[in-house]
């Protein structure tokens, strides 16, 4: 769940997970979120391990979407230089709980105009006053439940997701993404 900073500080999603079990009888057979309009441009991450922040700040850039139709470019340098003590590792990795907790704490996330993608660790320059949206609530998903997977992304939209990408599983992967060189044992989607 993420709440607007900006003005009127308007809540972006009142959906939790639990609730959707509850309320939801049927989903539709395929959701495209780029057909609803939310189409970002490919990134690249170079040779920084910041997956966890991509995947974080492009899961809320979509709550943000669902509620404005605005595609506003959120900060995953932010996260990157200044979630180390929440857990995260900068440009060796981190995890996308380690990374809701930061964000939930530190009171927001400023966009990727005021802090820019440099693909490198640097000092931590967060700015609160500069923050675009602040989570004020978040779920985990059950592990390994695809339904429960579908259910999130038909009714909150976009979700940030991680998988485990060691040798066990990329036959599992591969079906789902040709790949030829599986460097990381942990990805963020």
């Amino acid at each position: 769940m993420a709440k607007l900073t900006k003005s009127t500080h308007r809540k972006v999603d009142s959906e939790i997970v639990g609730d959707i079990y509850d309320k939801m009888m049927h989903i539709p057979e395929e959701m495209n979120w780029v057909d609803k309009g939310f189409k970002t441009p490919a990134y690249n991450q170079k040779d920084c391990g910041s997956c966890y922040a991509f995947s974080i700040a492009h899961a809320i850039q979509a709550q943000i979407f669902k509620q404005t139709d605005k595609l506003i470019p959120l900060s995953e340098q932010q996260i990157v230089d200044c979630s180390l003590s929440y857990g995260n590792y900068g440009c060796a990795g981190g995890s996308l709980r380690n990374t809701l907790r930061y964000l939930e704490k530190i009171g927001g996330l400023m966009t990727y105009n005021d802090y820019p993608y440099a693909s490198k660790q640097q000092k931590c320059h967060f700015d609160k006053h500069r923050t675009i949206i602040n989570i004020t609530t978040w779920a985990v998903l059950p592990a390994r439940d695809e339904r429960a997977l579908e259910i999130a992304v038909a009714n909150i939209g976009p979700i940030a997701a991680s998988i485990n990408a060691s040798p066990h599983t990329s036959s599992y992967i591969s079906k789902y993404r040709t790949t030829k060189n599986l460097v990381y044992t942990h990805m963020d989607i």
